[in-house]
């Protein structure tokens, strides 16, 4: 029985959702696995995760500039070499105990921090196979570490910029971000979530999400919004910000038809009914949107993975990047209105898709530890 250890790092975020997405792929290719999803920080030391999540998110609304700088580094990574080994050491005893406790024979990890702290123990665990799943479609200079087995990326670029770092070709996999399974069928939910919101079927459906965390000018968009397409109907996701929603409940100057949600299991469903999708840039939203052929508009991308992101998808001809709120709000009008431009953006989006990267990457990680087993099978043989 393979066993599987999935690790991101602190809370509701998307590399949580692509840990779960891996989760659900290896458990549908192999029931007997056993599988294990940690939060490699919070469920060590929770009050750190919160201080790491207020920080950043001090530092990409404040400093926007200072957070690109540290992340699309070159140097950077490598000066700092001890204190990820510093940082290997807080996380040593629960990871450790971890490690040893379930006998993993494959680390999977969606977030470079985990992924630089498990290499870390690799050396205590010569067997294991640590697997580095990239969910963005670029490869920033945090990813390469030595002792990683495998790569799992999404685009062509990510594979060009892992081997300019000096990681092998033969380590890199072209997978696709993993996203949950429902997004590669059609949605159950679908007319279910129609008939609960009222929407219109004859109506344009606008759909406004800022990640799991609601971050953006989303106040801004909807007034835009009422400007630009005030017979539009709007559904906002606002993910797990309480306060968002409070805010847009309250407001006065949006569409007369907007819904406003709070976190949302069934975005599937939202992203079929919906014509177009303003939002950040986020690796997940982005990748769940391209298997539903959603044509986006980008609005204040976070900086460093998410202008990459942003850069790549725009280039494709899946989305569109605005200027302001105004802009996204046109550019929002444009996509509705103009059937060949909705129609490139949606061929497009459907030539980058792929809703079943988290098979992809759960097989590439089987495969890793079966031969793990073989290997263990041989020496057990031989001895």
């Amino acid at each position: 029985m393979p066993r599987f250890l999935v690790l991101y790092a602190m809370g509701v975020s998307g590399h949580r959702a692509a840990a779960l997405a891996v989760e659900t792929g290896l458990r549908e290719l192999d029931p007997s696995c056993r599988v294990d999803v940690m939060d490699s920080v919070g469920s060590a030391h929770p009050a750190l995760s919160k201080a790491i999540l207020a920080t950043y998110g001090i530092v990409i609304s404040r400093a926007p500039g200072l957070w690109a700088a540290v992340h699309d580094s070159e140097m950077l990574p490598r000066r700092v070499g001890g204190l990820g080994r510093l940082a290997g050491k807080v996380e040593a005893r629960r990871l450790s105990e971890r490690l040893e406790g379930f006998g993993s024979d494959c680390v999977i990890c969606t977030q470079a921090f985990p992924c630089a702290t498990v290499a870390q123990h690799k050396e205590s665990y010569p067997r294991m196979k640590l697997v580095a799943c990239v969910t963005d479609f670029c490869a920033h200079g945090w990813w390469p570490t030595e002792g990683v087995d495998s790569y799992a990326v999404a685009s062509e670029l990510a594979v060009e910029q892992l081997a300019s770092r000096g990681v092998s070709r033969d380590k890199v996999h072209l997978t696709g971000i993993p996203i949950r399974p429902r997004f590669a069928h059609p949605a159950a939910a679908r007319e279910e979530m129609a008939a609960y919101l009222g929407l219109d079927r004859e109506c344009p459906t606008v759909l406004v999400m800022g990640g799991s965390r609601g971050i953006g000018r989303i106040g801004e968009v909807l007034a835009e919004l009422a400007s630009n397409m005030p017979g539009a109907q709007v559904v906002v996701v606002c993910g797990t910000n309480r306060e968002l929603r409070r805010e847009l409940e309250s407001l006065e100057d949006k569409p007369a038809l907007t819904h406003v949600l709070g976190y949302e299991e069934r975005v599937d469903a939202l992203m079929e009914l919906a014509d177009v999708l303003i939002t950040k840039a986020g690796g997940i939203t982005t990748s769940e949107a391209l298997a539903k052929r959603l044509p986006m508009v980008f609005l204040d991308p976070i900086p460093g993975q998410e202008w990459g992101n942003a850069a790549y998808l725009t280039g494709a001809g899946a989305a569109f990047l605005a200027k302001g709120a105004c802009d996204a709000a046109g550019l929002a009008r444009e996509v509705v209105e103009n059937a060949r431009v909705a129609e490139d953006m949606k061929r497009s989006a459907q030539s980058l898709a792929r809703p079943e990267a988290a098979r992809a990457v759960a097989s590439m990680a089987l495969e890793l530890a079966g031969g793990l087993a073989r290997e263990t099978a041989g020496e057990l043989a031989g001895g």
